[in-house]
């Protein structure tokens, strides 16, 4: 049925016009614009890790300092204030939460 509609909406165009044809079918304008210019596909680009991301090393130790036993169950923030007492600083609070971390974090807790 959308295909007759489609072709009575053609054929309607160039005697009343887009906006008219449309409303006389029951099609969407926006629809029509669109599928006559479908959507350009862009090409995924690759951004480039912040420089200031943690590196490899730095994020198993984290990752290590978080599975320990006196910080497995304690919160990211918990972690990080304890370890600033001491003096010792590894990554902020947010460094500590990003789903890349918690997803490796998560896959070594559940292997215990």
């Amino acid at each position: 049925m959308s295909e007759l509609r489609a072709e009575t909406r053609d054929q309607l165009e160039p005697c009343v016009g887009i906006q008219r044809s449309c409303a006389l079918t029951g099609i969407n304008r926006s629809s029509l614009y669109r599928q006559r210019q479908p959507k350009q596909i862009k090409p995924a680009t690759v951004r480039a890790a912040p420089p200031n991301a943690l590196s490899e090393e730095e994020c198993e130790e984290l990752i290590a300092v978080l599975n320990s036993k006196e910080f497995a169950d304690k919160s990211p923030r918990q972690v990080w204030a304890t370890l600033i007492d001491r003096g010792t600083y590894l990554a902020s609070v947010s460094t500590m939460y990003p789903r890349p971390l918690r997803s490796r974090l998560m896959d070594v807790r559940w292997a215990r």
